[in-house]
């Protein structure tokens, strides 16, 4: 058997995947990263717009089910494929690339603030950034200490900065819980399943 999948798994809590079936979309949510990387002890954690899926072969979803919900749909690769998913870029928190990004990313931040409109550039290192994930580090939600992200093979869909800014919403959130509080979890952008 080969290490990747026909099948893209999608995990969800019940009340997604009644959203899911009864609508035929995926939503994209913000999701937290901790990119656990310092520049001038800057710790940069972000949440970016997503909808996440793992290639895993079905015999290895095993110790991936019920990480992120109690529900699981599949998805044919085809058809992420078709849609645009790309594989997220899995780094160590010692990555000279990642801390060369995250080095202008801070420059960035420092022309503009947190106003990504003001920069084409600063929107791609932004969308670069959204698909970047830890090798391995902490999952506290499940109270693992060093949780192998790695092992999951995500992919993911992020929508681009015109869409975005059409619904009013931002490419990183850095106040991810006070967002959440204030939004209720409500989801973005739908993606449709045809």
């Amino acid at each position: 058997m080969g290490l990747s999948s026909n099948t893209l798994w999608h995990q969800t809590k019940k009340d997604g995947l009644k959203g899911i079936i009864s609508k035929r979309c995926l939503y994209y949510a913000y999701s937290q990263e901790d990119l656990l990387s310092i520049i001038s002890n800057y710790r940069a954690e972000f949440a970016f717009p997503m909808i996440s899926v793992c290639d895993l072969p079905l015999s290895e979803t095993g110790n991936y089910l019920k990480k992120y919900g109690d529900y699981t749909i599949g998805l044919s690769a085809d058809w992420g494929r078709r849609n645009g998913f790309s594989t997220v870029w899995y780094c160590d928190k010692n990555s000279k690339t990642l801390s060369t990004i995250l080095l202008m990313f801070a420059r960035m931040i420092g022309d503009y603030g947190f106003d990504t409109s003001r920069s084409k550039d600063y929107q791609r290192i932004i969308y670069l950034l959204s698909h970047v994930k830890q090798y391995d580090g902490p999952l506290p939600k499940k109270n693992f200490k060093n949780y192998r992200f790695y092992d999951e093979r995500e992919q993911r869909l992020v929508p681009d900065f015109d869409s975005l800014n059409n619904l009013g919403e931002q490419q990183f959130i850095i106040n991810y819980e006070e967002y959440k509080a204030s939004h209720n979890k409500s989801p973005l952008l739908p993606k449709s399943l045809n």
